[in-house]
């Protein structure tokens, strides 16, 4: 789906909501209402960065669910950018991998495209569900008689690294391969994770 161009960097924040009830002048030895049922938390993105550079050479969907493999992804993901403090050890990103965990999409070579951005998430059948699109857009060129052809369009990298809150549940991780404008999305599988091992 062509998108109309936005921002690489999506933070994601945590709305929280409260309600009071209060029973003013009940009947005497009125019994209390009952509490309404809690509902299941809604699953949500806290953190997304999606661009069109990494450095990382291997396309792919990743799991991340330690500090370790962190380090490992985001070091490739910087390559020669990855920044160091004034003792040389290098920088990452600090991430309490006891409450979250990160999903991550590498593209591989592309034209076009800005990154890969989470469309929606929920729970279906037991497993988590990610569904997302590629941030395209299009171009186009205009051919002057007896001009040279325009120069190719540049080769992109794009990436989508998603910080969710930490879950045992399989993963399915679904694509929007329909790029029309103003067309419905079409939704295909093109990855999962089986459940996590508790303590992994």
């Amino acid at each position: 789906m062509m998108h109309a161009p936005r921002l690489s960097l999506a933070i994601g924040t945590t709305l929280a909501c409260a309600a009071i009830f209060a029973a003013i002048g009940a009947a005497p030895h009125q019994p209390a209402a009952a509490a309404p049922p809690q509902a299941t938390a809604t699953p949500r993105v806290l953190c997304a960065l999606m661009g069109s550079d990494t450095r990382n050479p291997a396309a792919g969907f990743s799991r991340i669910t330690t500090t370790d493999a962190w380090k490992t992804f985001w070091a490739a993901h910087q390559g020669d950018r990855l920044e160091r403090n004034s003792r040389g050890w290098a920088i990452t990103p600090e991430i309490d991998f006891s409450t979250c965990m990160v999903l991550a999409c590498i593209r591989g070579p592309a034209h076009n495209n800005d990154g890969e951005a989470i469309e929606a998430i929920d729970i279906i059948n037991g497993a988590l569900r990610i569904r997302f699109d590629s941030l395209t857009y299009q171009t186009a060129s205009l051919l002057v008689p007896n001009a040279p052809p325009p120069p190719p369009l540049p080769t992109l990298h794009p990436y989508g690294i998603w910080i969710i809150p930490r879950t045992e549940m399989p993963i399915i991780i679904e694509e929007n391969i329909q790029h029309l404008l103003n067309n419905p999305p079409i939704w295909k599988q093109v990855s999962q994770f089986d459940q996590l091992p508790a303590g992994q």
